[in-house]
């Protein structure tokens, strides 16, 4: 499925409106993946650019460390986490590849693993690519959203906006309108704190709302370190999106592997971020 830019003047147009019309939407899609690269470029400088410093240029060796799952030369070449190259490099974008940063790459390819790494070293969820998509649209385009787009939702990525909702809801596969009725809701595929229920023990914990049921506003949830599975009003929800300071769980890379730590509680995970941070400044997940 091809998707429209997100900030094209005519889909701002349409959607200053109140209602998407899917005539007008395929139409502008059409217009839009009909453009080159160069007029790409122009339509996207009408929307809010964002992403690392432009002048750092992401080689193709290193996207191409994506596709071979290979993470110890993308973490040799961040280089010290404490130095100013090192953000710049994790959302550097690549001029051969539509300006996609890293967080593209594994969103074309399905790599979660590499994409958990990012997020967790800071990389920016909402970087966006010459034609104004992010990563979770790219999940979208690439059908990986079951594994990095919620991730993607989970780490506070902003909604894929209402066009490619609308172009979702509109199609023939079972999964695509699932989809779309997750990322039309408010809590969709979102961390989030349970507040008020009438289970003590869940207040204050984590989960993750896999499906939202649109009759009652209600959400079936996952907690994020019992895995009990629950269905929740949105009353009982608060967004809690995963941070680099409160991920829920860890992902270390040491002596050629990546594993994932699970913890008890948040609690026990922050702590153990912070005596890291407190140690020698450079997370494990780095070290190559």
């Amino acid at each position: 499925m091809l998707f429209p830019n997100p900030f094209s003047m005519e889909i701002r147009g349409l959607e200053s409106q109140g209602d998407l019309f899917d005539s007008e939407l395929l139409e502008a899609a059409s217009i839009y993946q009909d453009c080159d690269q160069a007029e790409r470029v122009a339509i996207s400088e009408d929307g809010e650019s964002s992403g690392g410093d432009p002048s750092v240029d992401l080689p193709s060796h290193i996207g191409q460390c994506v596709e071979r799952n290979d993470v110890a030369t993308i973490l040799r070449w961040f280089g010290d986490r404490t130095s100013p190259e090192f953000k710049a490099r994790i959302n550097a974008r690549a001029s051969d590849r539509d300006n996609a940063a890293l967080l593209h790459i594994c969103a074309e390819e399905g790599n979660a693993d590499i994409a958990r790494v990012l997020l967790q070293l800071g990389a920016d969820v909402d970087v966006m690519d010459s034609g104004g998509d992010t990563p979770l649209v790219r999940t979208l385009q690439a059908v990986a959203f079951e594994t990095c787009g919620r991730l993607a939702l989970e780490w506070g990525a902003t909604t894929a906006g209402r066009h490619v909702v609308a172009l979702l809801e509109g199609s023939e596969s079972e999964r695509e309108v699932f989809t779309a009725t997750l990322l039309r809701s408010e809590l969709g595929g979102r961390r989030c704190e349970v507040v008020g229920h009438g289970r003590s023990d869940l207040n204050g914990n984590t989960c993750v709302a896999d499906e939202h049921l649109p009759e009652k506003d209600e959400y079936r949830v996952t907690m994020e370190h019992s895995r009990e599975e629950l269905v929740l009003s949105h009353e009982n929800l608060k967004r809690r999106d995963r941070t680099p300071r409160d991920p829920g769980y860890f992902v270390e890379f040491n002596e050629g592997a990546m594993t994932r730590r699970e913890f008890a509680s948040n609690e026990e995970c922050q702590a153990f971020v912070a005596s890291i941070a407190a140690g020698d400044g450079v997370a494990r997940a780095t070290q190559a």
